[in-house]
């Protein structure tokens, strides 16, 4: 007589919300896929094998991760060695220091969405860590877009990598504050971030004004900017509102989602911002810096 085999229960359980006391809903429109407390980091961690509610959150932003640290080894000695033999030290820190910026982002934000369900104490601390990689991320990109904006003038540059180093640093101290990491508090912390980014409009600004629009476009990759803050915007938005599961609640629970599209819309503005490095650096050897 066969034997019936009882059934088993999966490893990773993805269960509605009212099954989850580790955290407040952040997303009351995001009903099912939440994944049960672990109490473990090597079962978070093995959680990024099944398919739930971060389960792309996760991926997207391991795949960003590596795709930002493989960047600057494809570009320094793969596709375009002859044109960095006029590269000169800074060029590589100002255009390294951003790859790996926003590979540290990418990090931390995966270490969060992934571990995120051990405990309420692993939940609070990683989230200051995603917290952080955002701002890691924006201070990163600053530094190149001052570097070849003001490359005629160093006392303007450093002025400026002063006050972002200064900006970034009372954001990381308010980052790091309990209530910054409060549910109620993500529209504030969206604003928050915002506004730091917008900071990097006061160099612009200035440098376009002193050396001229038809200069700067292509000395600060300005177009390039643009489509960055674009897609920045588009992904803060989303999130910010919650959409499109705002109108379709419990429909992209598992994708889709408005977390989702900010992390697939900073990967392709963390691209769009690359391209614009990239452009800065053939503008000024090409052209030579044009301090007349």
């Amino acid at each position: 007589m066969a034997s019936v085999s009882a059934p088993t229960k999966s490893l990773f359980p993805s269960l509605p919300y009212e099954r989850k006391l580790i955290r407040p809903r952040e997303n009351e429109y995001i009903h099912t896929g939440y994944r049960a407390p672990s109490k473990s980091l090597v079962r978070s961690v093995k959680s990024i094998l099944a398919i739930h509610n971060e389960t792309i959150n996760i991926w997207s932003h391991v795949l960003g991760c590596l795709l930002f640290l493989a960047i600057p080894i494809y570009v320094f000695t793969t596709e375009i060695p002859p044109r960095y033999k006029v590269a000169t030290t800074e060029d590589i820190i100002v255009c390294t220091t951003y790859f790996i910026g926003v590979a540290i982002c990418f990090f931390l934000s995966a270490v969060y969405h992934t571990v995120s369900n051990h405990s309420s104490q692993w939940h609070f601390f990683t989230v200051q860590l995603d917290y952080l990689g955002i701002l890691i991320l924006m201070y990163s990109a600053h530094i190149p877009l001052i570097y070849y904006g003001f490359v005629c003038d160093h006392d303007l540059r450093n002025m400026y990598w002063g006050i972002t180093s200064f900006l970034a640093l009372l954001c990381a101290i308010s980052t790091l504050q309990p209530g910054f990491r409060d549910i109620k508090a993500k529209m504030w912390r969206g604003g928050f971030y915002t506004a730091f980014g917008a900071s990097s409009f006061a160099p612009i600004v200035h440098a376009v004004v002193k050396y001229g629009w038809e200069v700067q476009k292509d000395r600060m990759g300005l177009i390039w900017w643009v489509l960055v803050a674009v897609f920045n915007l588009i992904g803060v938005v989303a999130y910010g509102l919650k959409v499109p599961e705002k109108f379709f609640p419990g429909q992209f629970d598992i994708v889709g989602q408005s977390h989702q599209i900010l992390h697939v819309s900073v990967i392709v503005a963390g691209m769009m911002h690359v391209m614009g490095c990239l452009g800065d650096f053939d503008y000024l050897h090409e052209h030579g810096a044009q301090c007349s």
